[in-house]
């Protein structure tokens, strides 16, 4: 009986809404006009009850004639009431319209309350601080001795010009002597029949002395020709490429040092002046000066033009290793803001995609159709679809000196898109309140002229009660829900109060009203156009590639270098045991040379990073064909160095050095 009882109640509300009036145009138009939709709930009640009335206290059979004249009093005063009223403007145009359909298609709404992501929101995007802050410049001190060293800006003291004519002349004298003196030596020992020295031997002890005495000239000149370069110079920061939090530069000081001062060590033998007493079979790999048959005083002088060139040829070449290092690292953090820069871009396609999406909902609540019925249910799975880098960290509470020039934008989207659903929802904020002050330059907007629902607009200080985006009335619901407004609530605002909370919002944020409210009008988010991203990538293109222009033939020296010496020990160990002094010799250039490469391949990796970053658009995709065939590069001659090339080269290195231990055992 209860159950009749409530069918029988209700049925007059559904005969009177569902059949006599458009629910979907009521629903609509009353967005726009609170007090259309409270004349017609009243109305609607007052049918309900003159219904209810006749039921339950007119007998049955033909309805009274005074019935009938109050029926038609009502209807003639209701439909008075419609012709008075003027209809209210559209809510959408077409184009509008289009754009919110391919909003609802791409973001499941019909099931959700809120659009807030109900993935938590990480503390970063994906890159540390460290990652993309630039460090100290270098400081006053250390370029003062820098440049009276390599004799940059010689004219105006004349100290400089003196240090740096004398660097260079000690530089070049230590070579040459260190050449000569070095050639003659080789040339002894070859012919004396006291050692096992073999003209391949000399040979390749030539070639090593020759790229030895070149790299260290070349390297004093380069390192004058970066420090000149003004845009260079401006890519030197006090910092490089960290190795389990230790500093490149400094673990390649350290090892430099430690080579040469091991190799000095191992050659001090060729200063002996007694006669080793030896058999044929067991004489001296490296000869003597008494074994070479050239005076001690040749060998003396040999071996201090080495250790003199050693550190000259150490101390420019590992000034221009620190600048590569510093540079790199530069071009590294200019690439992962870049990224940065792309990933706000993707989030505020994100935040104007939802806001759109919440609008549609809000205009149309009750409207689904085929594609709405396909879409996921639940906005979590589309979040996490979307990939690692979906959080950003919200704006204004961390201070992060890296953030993109987007990052404002953002801000102004996400604080929109949050007024937006806290006045659409009445439940989750407090009722809208007149603004403090109004804005220094108002503007007067029409219902119709705005893409967002006049009722969704609020000051940004109502949304602070978020902690990660949501709200915690809506972290427990997944349906959609709108109930009219009943005859307690508050009084309607008016349009000139809801335009004046419109202009509060975006210049307490400020934004740019022209850009927000153009790009919401015309369903165009304010993401970087595609001008913008290819000046920018290009920008990187030509600072990489004239980086390679500046040190590929330093950098190629130093590999060849390198690797000959790495072949000459390789040589060496096929007829001679493997010592604990040697095998360091060794390992520390490839250790070194590693270090190097590897300050390359992080910049090619990043740089291969970009185009993932960058958000796929109609518009973009002849940019991301051009970005995909002409990525930025370090490259030395044409040639990419990437981490599967340095693994390749220490594989090929490794099988050398076993298939020499290999031969020596299988000798024996």
């Amino acid at each position: 009986m209860r159950f009749c009882y409530v069918i029988r109640t209700l049925s007059p509300y559904y005969y009177f809404i569902v059949k006599r009036l458009p629910l979907k145009s009521v629903l609509v138009q009353s967005l726009h006009s609170r007090e259309l939709f409270a004349g017609w709930i009243e109305e609607s009640k007052a049918r309900v009850q003159e219904h209810q009335a006749r039921e339950h206290h007119l007998p049955s059979g033909p309805e009274p004639q005074q019935g009938s004249g109050r029926r038609r009093r009502t209807v003639t005063k209701m439909s008075t009431m419609k012709s008075e009223r003027s209809p209210p403007p559209a809510v959408f145009t077409a184009s509008q319209r289009l754009h919110t359909n391919i909003a609802m298609h791409r973001l499941d709404i019909s099931d959700r309350e809120h659009l807030v992501s109900s993935v938590p929101i990480r503390p970063d995007d994906g890159f540390r601080s460290s990652e993309v802050t630039f460090s100290r410049r270098v400081p006053d001190w250390l370029w003062a001795i820098l440049t009276a060293v390599l004799g940059i800006d010689t004219d105006r003291s004349p100290c400089r010009l003196t240090v740096a004519i004398a660097m260079r002349f000690l530089t070049v004298f230590s070579a040459l002597v260190f050449a000569c003196s070095g050639l003659v030596f080789k040339v002894f020992d070859v012919i004396s029949s006291d050692t096992k020295t073999t003209m391949f031997d000399a040979i390749g002890d030539a070639i090593l002395g020759a790229y030895w005495v070149g790299i260290g000239i070349y390297a004093r000149k380069l390192a004058a020709r970066l420090f000149s370069n003004t845009l260079f110079v401006e890519c030197i920061q006090m910092h490089s490429k960290t190795i389990f939090k230790m500093n490149t530069a400094v673990i390649i000081v350290v090892l430099s040092i430690t080579v040469v001062s091991t190799n000095l060590y191992s050659n001090r033998n060729i200063l002996d002046w007694e006669t080793p007493e030896v058999q044929d079979e067991d004489r001296h790999q490296e000869g003597t000066c008494v074994t070479a048959g050239v005076n001690v005083a040749l060998c003396e002088v040999y071996f201090i033009a080495r250790a003199v060139y050693s550190g000259f040829n150490l101390l420019w070449n590992l000034l221009v290793s620190t600048i590569l290092l510093s540079v790199c690292r530069t071009h590294t953090i200019c690439i992962r803001r870049f990224m940065r820069e792309l990933l706000y871009d993707n989030k505020i396609y994100e935040e104007f995609v939802m806001l759109q999406a919440i609008t549609s909902q809000i205009m149309s609540p009750n409207e689904e159709n085929s594609t709405q019925r396909d879409r996921p249910k639940t906005m979590a799975a589309i979040l996490e679809s979307k990939g690692w880098d979906n959080s950003i960290h919200e704006l204004g509470e961390v201070k992060d000196e890296g953030l993109p020039d987007n990052a404002g934008i953002l801000q102004t989207m996400r604080n929109i898109r949050r007024s937006t659903y806290d006045l659409s929802n009445p439940g989750t904020a407090s009722p809208p309140t007149a603004p403090s002050a109004a804005p220094t330059a108002p503007i007067t907007l029409s219902p119709s002229s705005l893409p967002l629902p006049t009722t969704a607009l609020t000051t940004p200080g109502l949304s602070n009660n978020h902690e990660d985006g949501d709200t915690r009335s809506t972290r427990h619901n997944s349906s959609v829900s709108f109930e009219p407004p009943s005859t307690n609530q508050e009084a309607p605002v008016d349009e000139r109060t809801l335009s004046r909370q419109y202009n509060t919002i975006l210049s307490s944020l400020g934004a740019d009203e022209t850009l927000f409210r153009q790009a919401l009008e015309d369903g165009n988010p304010p993401i970087m156009s595609t001008e913008d991203l290819l000046f920018k990538f290009f920008q990187l293109v030509r600072r990489l590639s004239s980086t390679s222009r500046l040190l590929q033939r330093w950098m190629s020296s130093v590999i060849s270098i390198v690797l000959l010496w790495c072949a000459l020990y390789i040589l060496y160990w096929t007829g001679n045991s493997v010592t604990w002094l040697g095998l360091l010799t060794f390992a520390l250039p490839l250790v070194m040379l590693y270090l190097l490469t590897s300050a390359y391949a992080e910049v090619n990796f990043e740089a291969g990073r970009i185009i993932k970053c960058v958000l796929p658009t109609p518009e973009r995709m002849d940019s991301l064909d051009h970005m995909q065939n002409q990525p930025p590069e370090l490259k030395v001659f044409s040639f990419t160095i990437s981490y599967n090339a340095i693994t390749t080269v220490v594989a090929g290195v490794a099988v050398s050095f076993a298939t020499s231990i290999i031969l020596e055992q299988v000798m024996r």
